[in-house]
Parts: C-alpha cells; structure tokens; sequence
C-alpha cells in the first residue's frame, strides 16, 4: 500500500536574508524607502545617525550630501585648501568639501561661505548631482524639455539646466501631481532614493 508521510519543506539549505534596514528601530520596512534605504546602508553610502537610528524623515545638511559623495569615491586624499570661511577644518566634513569643491561639484552659496549646515534643497541637489555626473565622465546634457511642473517657474535659474537632467533621469520626481517643490528641503530618505537611482542609472549605462 502507499504511505504518505509529510515532507519537511524548509531546505536545510535555505539562508536567511538579513535585511539591512532591521538594525534601525526607525525604520519601516513597508515605507515606500525601503528598497532606497537597504541599498544605502548595505553599500556602506549613509550610516545612522546613531547606533540603532537612521532618522530618514530628518533634512540633509549641504555638508552632509557632500560627504555621503566622497565617502562614494573612498574618500580620496584631497588638498585641503578651500575657500570657504565657514568650514571648520577640523570637522568631518572638511576632507569631502574641500575636495568636492576642487573637482568643481559645489559651489558656495555666496563667494566665500558653503552654508554646511543648511538644509539642501531638491535643486541643490540636482545641480550637485549633475556637476558630480559629469566629473564621472557622463554626458549630462539634456536637450529635451522635462519640466512640465506647475511650478517650474520657481526654479532658481543657476539650477534650471540641472534640474531638468535630474527629472529626464528620473532621479527627482515631482512631490505630487504637477509640482516639483525645487526650493523644499530634502529627507535623509529621499537623499538615498535619489542616489540609489543614480547608481542604478550608472549601472545601467555601462
């Protein structure tokens, strides 16, 4: 006669997947971030804020977004020379500003001062993203007209060219329906969207 017997389907080769974003008690794993902030903290990109705190709904300092992209190159050797009066050599940031500002992917809010610690601001970061593209060596000229937003208009001019490449990238979306929010500040959370998408986009390309 046949005899049925239950099978165990667990494979005793099965491994379990440590989702990165678990290490962090602020973190939703069912937050539209989710895949955006694993990304970032698995490929070393961003660290917490602490121990066991990521704060994705906190705003992303100027210094913070430029140290995030030396930390992407590792953190290269960089004269230290810099113009900017408000930067304290001694801070963590020193190392990143001076080098992000000698390889012509920042500029400072006025001639002599980078404003580390103001909020960036989605076409801040636009205009950083496209002058740190283009130091990688892409062609991040865009012919084509992107800005279909209602509040296109508000753009500061030094960041129209910028923010058109973003949004033809698909790098920064609009904030809802026809609006593109270019002067709002930007999130720890979608800081790491956008430079997850980057890094797809590169990928992608090559």
């Amino acid at each position: 006669y046949a005899k049925w017997e239950k099978v165990d389907e667990e494979s005793e080769n099965t491994e379990t997947h440590i989702c990165p974003s678990a290490a962090f008690d602020d973190l939703d794993v069912n937050a539209w971030y989710h895949e955006d902030a694993d990304y970032v903290i698995e490929n070393g990109i961003f660290k917490g804020v602490g121990e066991t705190t990521f704060a994705p709904s906190d705003k992303l300092t100027r210094a913070m977004l430029v140290t995030v992209l030396y930390r992407m190159e590792n953190e290269p050797a960089t004269n230290r020379s810099i113009p900017f009066s408000d930067i304290d050599m001694g801070a963590y940031y020193a190392n990143a500003v001076s080098w992000a500002k000698q390889n012509g992917i920042v500029n400072g809010v006025s001639e002599n001062e980078f404003a580390t610690d103001e909020s960036i601001t989605r076409e801040q970061i636009a205009a950083i993203m496209m002058r740190y593209a283009v130091y990688k060596g892409m062609d991040a000229l865009t012919l084509e007209e992107n800005l279909h937003f209602a509040d296109a208009n508000e753009i500061s001019e030094y960041a129209v060219s910028s923010m058109n490449w973003a949004v033809g990238a698909e790098l920064i979306n609009g904030k809802s329906e026809g609006i593109l929010a270019p002067k709002d500040n930007a999130t720890r959370a979608e800081v790491a969207a956008i430079l997850h998408r980057y890094l797809n986009m590169v990928t992608s390309h090559n």
